[in-house]
């Protein structure tokens, strides 16, 4: 990742690590039943059937255990002090840089299951009115007040007609950003 001059890393984060319970129980579920089917296997079996079942095990490890893993450590949210950053696949990466200057509105959204893991979806609105969705990032309430904060600061920007340059807003009032109203 290239930042620009000026542009320093303010959150770097993965997905909530709620994404690898499943993988953990199903590790624990193919050991346990591993386990049982050696046990179980005739003796005059051995020592074919025992390879087949472990290559067996192995096989259904690297599919449920292994990939789930390997898609979460690559799938990264990074947050600039200037842009959004996301990363995610394994073979084929698919990235998308959001500059803050782009971003009119941040909200969150979490489910039940969200609020016990800690975890929530990033829904980002931009200038050109699309939906950007960012989902089960970790501390989610936290990085909503932090992207809000930043947006405030950074932008969007729009055009000063007296000299055509852009510039931070620094004329919208508390009240412009209030999202009900009272």
């Amino acid at each position: 990742m290239h930042l620009a001059e000026g542009e320093r890393v303010l959150v770097n984060t993965h997905r909530s690590a709620g994404q690898l319970a499943a993988p953990a129980v199903c590790l624990i579920v193919l050991a346990g039943l591993a386990g049982a089917g050696i046990g179980l296997l005739p003796k005059r079996w051995e020592p074919y059937a025992t390879w087949a079942l472990w290559v067996v095990v192995g096989a259904v490890c690297v599919v449920s255990v292994m990939i789930p893993i390997i898609k979460w450590q690559l799938a990264t949210c990074v947050i600039t002090n200037k842009r959004i950053l996301t990363r995610t696949g394994v073979f084929s990466v698919v990235r998308h840089d959001v500059p803050l200057t782009h971003v009119e509105l941040v909200a969150h959204a979490r489910s039940l299951r969200d609020r016990a893991l800690g975890q929530g979806v990033l829904l980002l609105t931009l200038t050109s009115g699309q939906v950007v969705r960012i989902p089960d990032l970790p501390r989610i309430v936290w990085l909503h007040s932090l992207l809000s904060e930043l947006i405030w600061a950074y932008g969007p920007r729009k055009p000063d007609y007296t000299d055509g340059r852009v510039r931070a807003r620094p004329e919208a009032t508390l009240e412009e950003t209030k999202l009900w109203p009272q």
